[in-house]
């Protein structure tokens, strides 16, 4: 089982995806760290390398093929990034959803853990880059791949964070994987119940 998770700057993904990763004992890549990285590397804000990648592809491209990589050589793991849906097509998507004051609040406490991103002291401020960096993502990942990352008909759960908690979100979650997993089931024990018998196990 795989599952990827993408959403909206502040809606909790990473500190959701870590309860679930440790509720099934899954591995979890967050391309969110991979972005960071690339942005210090190349001593660029992660705003200033969205506006880079707007124009430049290469930029989406590493972080992408290690994306992909991922879902043709591993199972069992957790993926958290804006375009893993669509490199890993055989996930459980989810989306994250959150108002833009409540994404503020929450990324301007988490300052200590985003030290290269251009976090705002005014939440008016927090928000209007929030607003830009929503805009960049959708922009050039329409121009590089023709997809639309906020499009609901993508995922297969879509949550509003902005007035619940990590635990919360993470247990709708699970409760939503346990649904699939029983159903997952439930139709291999349908096919196999009408396979000839000496096709069953090939």
């Amino acid at each position: 089982m795989i599952i990827t998770i993408s959403g909206t700057p502040g809606s909790g993904k990473d500190t959701v995806a870590k309860i679930i990763s440790k509720k099934f004992g899954m591995k979890l890549y967050q391309m969110g760290n991979l972005c960071r990285e690339l942005a210090a590397k190349h001593k660029l804000t992660l705003q200033e390398l969205n506006e880079l990648g707007e124009k430049e592809i290469w930029i989406d491209t590493e972080i992408d093929n290690k994306t992909t990589e991922l879902g043709k050589k591993e199972d069992n793991f957790i993926a958290v990034g804006r375009t893993a849906y669509h490199f890993i097509p055989h996930s459980i998507k989810i989306y994250l959803d959150v108002e833009l004051d409540k994404a503020a609040g929450r990324i301007m406490h988490d300052r200590e853990n985003r030290k290269n991103e251009n976090i705002q002291r005014n939440i008016r401020k927090e928000i209007e880059l929030i607003k830009e960096r929503i805009e960049s993502d959708r922009s050039r990942y329409k121009k590089h791949y023709s997809i639309d990352i906020t499009d609901q008909n993508n995922y297969d759960l879509w949550i509003d964070t902005t007035k619940i908690n990590a635990k919360q979100v993470a247990d709708q979650i699970i409760k939503f994987i346990k649904i699939r997993i029983t159903e997952r089931v439930s139709q291999t024990l349908r096919n196999n119940k009408h396979e000839p018998k000496e096709y069953r196990g090939l």
